[in-house]
């Protein structure tokens, strides 16, 4: 519980929370990548340069690399599918 107060206090001091949430967690970063390579197959390095490119969006990262497609693209078809992610694939398979 100590450990916490303090750690939290260090991430305040340095400027790594916004109201109450974390943010620059390299701790995320690297359980999305995990999720990237488990779910869709992709090495470490291609899971990376995706999450960049997506924005660290993991929805939008599964539609790029699952339809080899742009951000925008990736997007588009996300934004048009609501919050269902399958909904997002179908769509882009139709074109």
């Amino acid at each position: 519980m100590v450990l916490n107060i303090i750690s939290t206090a260090s991430m305040i001091g340095v400027g790594r929370v916004y109201q109450d949430l974390m943010i620059d967690n390299e701790k995320l970063v690297a359980r999305l990548i995990c999720l990237m390579m488990d779910a869709i197959g992709v090495d470490h390095k291609e899971a990376k340069d995706y999450l960049r490119k997506s924005k660290i969006n993991f929805k939008i990262v599964i539609i790029m690399i699952l339809l080899q497609c742009s951000y925008d693209k990736a997007k588009e078809n996300v934004l048009q599918a609501g919050v269902f992610v399958q909904k997002a694939l179908m769509k882009g398979e139709k074109r």
